[in-house]
């Protein structure tokens, strides 16, 4: 194996951790646009931040159970334990065999 190919990809990791970000961001946009756009009126200050919270909290959980968010997520993990492995080297190398002892 060339020292290229041993060598971690952390671009690649980079690259996972921007899309999973692009991802993220998508959703926290869509929600600061529903917070803005809440057209329901709203006459006291405690029924604002409930009504703000309860949309951040939705928003929050789309993003959470979205399965592009999940793939990413996923995908920027195995980037991430790829790369370390390789970084560490022990991709390349078997695991110490134990003494026979005969």
């Amino acid at each position: 194996m060339s020292e290229k190919d041993s060598q971690a990809d952390w671009r690649g990791v980079g690259e996972s951790i921007k899309d999973l970000g692009k991802k993220l961001k998508a959703h926290a946009d869509d929600a600061q646009d529903a917070i803005k756009s809440s057209s329901a009126p709203l006459t006291g200050v405690a029924e604002q931040i409930s009504a703000v919270f309860k949309i951040g909290i939705a928003k929050l959980d789309e993003a959470a159970t979205d399965p592009a968010v999940g793939a990413a997520a996923r995908g920027a993990t195995g980037k991430f334990l790829d790369a370390l492995k390789a970084q560490l080297g022990t991709d390349t190398q078997p695991a110490p065999k134990a003494p026979s002892g005969t």
